[in-house]
């Protein structure tokens, strides 16, 4: 299993000013660094109104097995070179190659990805799993791609999820896309962006989306 550069203790450490919200934004971005056009986000609750799952699919170019441990293993050899990066430049977590796949731990103990990419004109799909605990550790680079004839794109699923409840989850949300991507999908609104959330829950589903349409 191979292991990114940091330790675990100095990656949380410095990423401690994250939020479970702003979080969850850094998986919609590495959607659209992937060329994606529709982000959609789905999430579940218990009886009590525990978050139990959220799931961010795209249909993006996916992630090249071949490219995986770049994506994964951020080129910091200490807590202090990452913090150092992260105050002169914001693109350490955002964008392709950044870390932002790595702020799950703030809201959940477990993310797994399915991915599909091309190569040569076929797809090609596998797996990835982190955990919190031990979050400078990932599975995925020994993984054997399948052919698959599922169209490009990743699905990433949260468990283990803290800190998120039902009742505070579409508004805070919200309120943190509308922030996050309406300049975003304003700048790219010839482009039909869309980044959709969905709450199902005991066969009931409500649909809010964000799009880059504008309507007249």
């Amino acid at each position: 299993m191979p292991k990114i550069q940091i330790t675990a203790k100095g990656i949380r450490a410095a990423l401690k000013k994250y939020v479970p919200y702003q979080s969850l934004c850094e998986y919609i971005w590495n959607g659209f660094d992937a060329q994606a056009s529709e982000i959609q986000i789905n999430y579940n609750s218990d009886e009590l109104g525990n978050i139990e799952s959220i799931t961010i699919s795209d249909n993006g170019y996916g992630i090249p097995h071949l490219k995986l441990q770049e994506k994964f293993e951020p080129l910091f050899e200490s807590k202090k070179a990452l913090e150092n990066k992260l105050k002169k430049n914001q693109s350490a977590i955002h964008g392709k190659n950044g870390i932002g796949r790595l702020t799950f731990f703030t809201f959940a103990r477990n993310a797994s990805w399915k991915t599909t990419y091309d190569e040569n004109g076929e797809n090609f799909t596998y797996e990835i799993y982190a955990n919190a605990e031990n979050i400078n550790l990932y599975t995925g680079v020994n993984a054997t791609p399948k052919k698959t004839a599922e169209q490009t794109g990743t699905v990433v699923t949260f468990s283990g999820i803290h800190g998120l409840v039902k009742s505070q989850m579409e508004e805070k949300l919200n309120e943190f896309l509308l922030k996050e991507f309406a300049w975003f999908l304003a700048l790219n609104s010839n482009r039909d962006f869309s980044i959709s959330v969905r709450f199902s829950n005991n066969f009931h589903c409500a649909l809010r989306a964000l799009e880059s349409k504008t309507k007249q």
